[in-house]
């Protein structure tokens, strides 16, 4: 692959990671991450303040503290949390036939947005792991398969992703900068966000393809 390519890549899964549930991996990979993060940006010139993730290390010191903040920024409690989910952010559906009181309200799991997320792992030979089972639209899962999609040849597809499955990562941003979530989740959030608009606008002049 080509050399920018492979840190673009790196940049969707290194994010995944940190998005995902707590390990002792990633206490022990976070400079290592940041390092990466730092060096990625510089050589893809997107545009990213280093000051939203060089403090990680420091705000998750060990896996305690990481493990507290990933409950208090994703799991309890319900009203101050926010949720990595696309479905959270979608009409559960849009099908204009639809007569169940609700079909059309935002925040219900198993959306259309996460049905056709199934679909797509499906068509690339891919399974949501089992601790996804309701939640097949995490961004966490998302991002792997934007990466999946760099990886196995299909770039000119990725533009088409990320307009029609990640264009609502801007919104989970701003309700976490607004939510009183732990710092750390809060930056990695929005270093995310930043990363998908620089993909977003790199991507803008190029023809794009189904997914």
């Amino acid at each position: 692959m080509d050399k920018l390519l492979v840190y673009r890549c790196d940049l969707y899964l290194a994010l995944s990671e940190l998005l995902k549930e707590p390990s002792a991996e990633i206490i022990h990979e976070l400079p290592d991450i940041v390092a990466f993060l730092e060096e990625a940006f510089s050589i893809l010139c997107c545009p990213i303040p280093p000051s939203l993730f060089q403090s990680w290390p420091a705000l998750a010191p060990d896996l305690v503290v990481l493990r507290k903040a990933y409950s208090q920024s994703f799991t309890y409690p319900p009203n101050k949390r926010v949720f990595p989910l696309e479905s959270m952010y979608r009409p559960w559906t849009n099908a204009q036939s639809a007569g169940l009181p609700g079909a059309h309200d935002l925040g219900y799991l198993l959306s259309d947005a996460a049905i056709h997320m199934l679909t797509l792992y499906n068509i690339y030979g891919l399974t949501a792991p089992e601790e996804y089972h309701a939640a097949p639209d995490h961004l966490c899962l998302q991002l792997e398969f934007a990466a999946h999609l760099l990886t196995s040849g299909h770039e000119d597809r990725l533009q088409t992703f990320l307009a029609e499955h990640l264009d609502w990562v801007k919104k989970l941003a701003n309700d976490a900068a607004a939510a009183p979530i732990n710092l750390f989740y809060s930056r990695v959030i929005a270093v995310t966000a930043l990363f998908l608009d620089y993909e977003q606008e790199r991507m803008g002049n190029k023809e794009t393809d189904s997914i």
